[in-house]
């Protein structure tokens, strides 16, 4: 599946017909439904230009982003006032993205402060309405593992589905006491692969904000990212139901990767990059 990167790559650098050829031809590929296969969707402004340099415009109201927040508790809302206060133009990246819309900690970002980025999503019930609310974000289907393996994803429920392998025994407990029954419809096995792998495929080495809400796997996930070859200036990463164990290794490799724990606010704990200043709103 990677291997197809350079083609796309060669044909971005060649003529404008050729490019968009190229990514009409490549999108297809990729969007059509085939056994444990990565799906990938490249929206035109990511072959065709690159997003415009960011500005800030801290004088945008609070009022004015409340009718784009999708949030469950708030989030997107509170990263743009204590961490980009006006900040346009930026990069995200949300692993566990749904449909795009519901629940969204990213939706805001790229409909009002006109942000891109990648979204990724294990659920295939969702991703078939992801690529189609978000064209203009990089939308790729695949569970994130550290290393590359067949999973089963829980689409029953789908806010609180997840890869049953990592889901927690207390996560279970809570929501999925029947698991152990469920038919290969209601957990379909779903290719898992390394973070590296897919932000390889998506070409970005660096994101403003990343969202990861993965249901009890966020350790997995975060094994797989290479921090030193990508970047993130704040890290949100859901914590609630994660056991208090689980907790402490998230945090400890955190801080070894070289990102502060700013706060737990909402649902989340709150990591920044050492050497990144927030850019809060004025009180």
């Amino acid at each position: 599946m990677t291997a197809t990167l350079p083609i796309f790559r060669r044909a971005a650098a060649s003529a404008t017909t050729f490019i968009i050829l190229a990514y009409v031809m490549i999108s297809h590929i990729f969007l059509v439904p085939r056994c444990n296969a990565v799906r990938i969707h490249f929206p035109l402004w990511r072959v065709l230009r690159t997003a415009p340099a960011k500005t800030v415009n801290a004088s945008i109201p609070i009022e004015e982003l409340k009718p784009f927040s999708r949030s469950q508790s708030g989030e997107d809302l509170h990263l743009f006032q204590k961490y980009f206060c006006g900040v346009q133009n930026g990069t995200f990246l949300e692993l566990g993205a749904l449909n795009g819309e519901h629940l969204s900690n990213t939706y805001m970002f790229e409909f009002k402060l006109g942000w891109r980025g990648v979204l990724i999503e294990g659920n295939p019930n969702s991703y078939e309405s992801l690529w189609k609310k978000r064209p203009n974000a990089i939308t790729i289907h695949s569970a994130v593992c550290s290393e590359y393996q067949i999973v089963h994803y829980v689409i029953k429920y789908s806010e609180v589905g997840g890869i049953l392998e990592f889901m927690s025994d207390s996560f279970k407990a809570l929501w999925h006491k029947n698991w152990k029954s469920y038919t290969e419809e209601e957990a379909p096995s779903v290719p898992c692969y390394p973070f590296s792998a897919l932000i390889g495929l998506a070409g970005i080495r660096h994101v403003d904000a990343m969202f990861l809400d993965v249901e009890g796997s966020e350790l997995s996930v975060l094994q797989s990212v290479p921090l030193g070859d990508f970047s993130v200036n704040v890290m949100v990463i859901e914590a609630i139901g994660r056991e208090p164990e689980k907790e402490a290794r998230v945090r400890a490799f955190m801080t070894n990767a070289g990102y502060k724990h700013i706060e737990s606010w909402g649902r989340s704990d709150w990591f920044v990059r050492n050497g990144w200043q927030p850019l809060p709103c004025p009180h």
